[in-house]
């Protein structure tokens, strides 16, 4: 049977001269060659359901020859390890799907802040790939509830919008 769909991303991770992408409407992981465009499916993330949508999107990183997909619709990290072609992942401690609204990194370690602030903002370590929630920041942006959109405007300042 031959059966066609169009692909949907609402983010995408650059590594070499590939662009990666989840799916937005069905579970899987792809990759477009930005020298020839050929399209690579990766398969299917093995601890997503079949038919998962918008799982992931808008804050993706790449270090250290892993891909790294934040949730959008889900309460997992997606890693995915280029080099070995293993997935991995890392739960956000959350008791709802966690909606990113964007990550910024500063070295080995990256602040996840959630769009709606009940999830809580979390540090996630890249030495050991351990999560915590950051109680500190959480109480500070107490009196905000979402956060539609974070613009870092320099090393030391942010502005939540």
């Amino acid at each position: 049977m031959d059966f066609k769909m169009h692909l949907q991303c609402l983010g995408t991770c650059c590594s070499g001269d590939k662009l990666w992408f989840p799916n937005m409407t069905f579970n899987g992981l792809f990759s477009i060659n930005l020298k020839n465009f050929e399209l690579e499916y990766h398969g299917q993330i093995p601890f997503l359901d079949n038919f998962a949508v918008l799982s992931y999107a808008h804050s993706n990183f790449f270090f250290e020859n892993k891909l790294f997909f934040c949730p959008n619709n889900c309460k997992d990290i997606l890693i995915y390890d280029i080099e070995n072609k293993t997935y991995n992942k890392i739960n956000i401690l959350s008791k709802d799907n966690y909606l990113t609204a964007r990550t910024i990194q500063r070295g080995k370690k990256v602040w996840i802040y959630p769009q709606n602030l009940k999830h809580g903002i979390f540090f996630l370590n890249l030495d050991d790939l351990s999560i915590e929630e950051s109680i500190e920041f959480n109480q500070l942006l107490a009196g905000i509830q979402d956060i539609p959109w974070i613009v870092e405007l320099n090393e030391f300042e942010i502005a939540i919008l």
